[in-house]
């Protein structure tokens, strides 16, 4: 992630050895942010044949897949999950088809099932809490 630009690189590496880089088998990705809009790379997260990408200031969840049916490491932005305005979507997890979003401005977890292949679609929150601390509320049960 090129963190407060929006595109990123993904590198390969050696199936044979992960630990070393393959530079000529990798792609740059450039993320469609209008004119005069911000972006924020955060983080990316590898999910079956897609990488879920945290935008923190676009407020959206890229999707990006291959494009390229050669496999030489070819990616493009093929949808996103747009989040509440200013939420600030910071670190992704998945848990059986459930992604768990933490959100940095807004602080909160969300958690929703995850839609594969419809862009800018999720199915309803199964969960949204704050993460900010409130010793009026008792959150042991």
């Amino acid at each position: 992630m090129n963190l407060g630009s929006p595109n990123c690189s993904f590198i390969s590496t050696d199936p044979n050895d992960p630990l070393q880089f393959i530079a000529t088998n990798s792609s740059g990705v450039a993320f469609p942010i209008p004119e005069g809009g911000r972006s924020n790379l955060h983080m990316s997260l590898e999910y079956n044949d897609e990488v879920l990408v945290a935008d923190l200031d676009a407020d959206k969840i890229w999707h990006i897949r291959k494009n390229d049916p050669l496999g030489n490491g070819r990616f493009s932005v093929q949808g996103q999950i747009d989040r509440d305005f200013g939420s600030g979507p910071r670190r992704l997890a998945i848990y059986d088809d459930i992604l768990f979003v933490v959100s940095e401005t807004a602080s909160t977890l969300t958690a929703r099932r995850i839609l594969v292949g419809l862009n800018g679609t999720t199915s309803s929150l199964l969960a949204n809490i704050s993460t900010r601390y409130r010793p009026d509320i008792d959150i042991s049960d």
